[in-house]
């Protein structure tokens, strides 16, 4: 069937682009648009990646993360204070 060997070669093209990552063209039709297709949604990848890595996350590393621990701790801490309270008769 001619529409199945279009999208495969379509779905070819396109991992082919995104592993190259070049920009490079060489296909015509369905496989040339997947091709320009896989290069802008590398790029989008790219630019979003950069971005966590450059701006969010050593926010999160930080700041974020040591507020956790510090929060974690403190719950730890009172979990930790609960074991040695014993009950009284009007618990049991």
């Amino acid at each position: 069937m001619p529409v199945i060997e279009t999208v495969a070669g379509g779905i070819r093209a396109f991992a082919e682009a995104w592993r190259s990552f070049d920009g490079d063209v060489t296909s015509s039709g369905f496989a040339g648009w997947m091709e320009e297709f896989a290069f802008a949604m590398h790029t989008l990848y790219e630019k979003v990646r950069t971005y966590f890595m450059d701006s969010i996350l050593p926010v999160l590393r930080d700041d974020v993360f040591p507020v956790l621990k510090d929060i974690g701790k403190g719950i730890k801490d009172v979990f930790d204070g609960l074991v040695g309270i014993k009950p009284n008769e009007d618990t049991e």
